[in-house]
């Protein structure tokens, strides 16, 4: 019985041999499908990356750090001065980085590295954080709002730009961690959001009381990495798939 399958076998093999020496439109055929086959087994190898690089993001976190120190260097004996939320060296470097950063996405829509909608969402939400830092609407918000609504007498209902600040922060963050095909931009991109939470944490729970005075410091800080992110990002390239 096996004889007669190896002889079975072997005949369908001569036949087809046969037939395609005899055809050559056959042996055309073949010879397409078995290239389309290994081409789309090697598309599927392939996997779409972001190219990024984090040497910016080093540049913007060092060039952050050195003007707080200078502008502590210079406020002593009351470093903390230069840390004040309000017409201070650190709220104007704050103010900077966010234009920086709502121009920033207007070129990363322009080059096709993140989504239209997303660089779109980032550009409006940096501009309206930059007016906000340089206008202090949301302390115009909790002192005076009570004087507008009712609702305000609420506790929570004073901090509401802040508390919108930080969910659609995360929002967003888990947009673009979406919209990011690189590991380490969204390592950098989770660092700079959990520096910004802790920020607020400070903010609403006033603990740790030391480092109350220095909070526009981590907000500075998260924003550096943050707009560092942005600016390491290339477009998108195809990369090989590890086995």
């Amino acid at each position: 019985m096996h004889l007669i399958r190896v002889w079975a076998s072997n005949n369908s093999l001569c036949r087809l041999t046969f037939g395609l020496r005899k055809s050559p439109k056959a042996t055309t055929f073949v010879t397409s499908r078995m290239r389309k086959r290994n081409l789309n087994a090697y598309q599927k190898s392939l996997r779409e990356e972001h190219s990024f690089s984090f040497y910016p993001g080093l540049l913007c976190l060092a060039g952050s750090v050195i003007f707080m120190t200078v502008s502590c260097f210079l406020y002593w004996p009351e470093p903390e001065v230069a840390f004040l939320t309000d017409n201070s060296p650190v709220a104007w470097l704050s103010s900077a980085q966010l234009w920086a950063m709502a121009l920033l996405a207007l070129r990363l829509w322009r080059e096709s590295v993140l989504p239209r909608a997303l660089c779109i969402w980032l550009n409006i939400a940096m501009m309206e954080m930059a007016f906000d830092e340089q206008f202090m609407l949301h302390e115009h918000w909790k002192y005076g709002c009570k004087q507008w609504l009712t609702a305000c007498s609420i506790g929570w209902v004073t901090e509401l730009p802040m508390i919108l600040v930080g969910v659609l922060g995360v929002v967003t963050a888990a947009w673009i961690h979406y919209s990011l095909a690189n590991r380490v931009a969204r390592i950098q991109l989770w660092l700079a959001v959990g520096i910004g939470i802790f920020a607020l944490y400070l903010r609403f729970t006033q603990h740790p009381i030391e480092l109350l005075p220095y909070k526009a410091a981590l907000l500075v800080t998260a924003e550096a990495l943050f707009a560092g992110m942005l600016l390491g990002l290339g477009r998108l390239h195809p990369q090989l798939c590890a086995e």
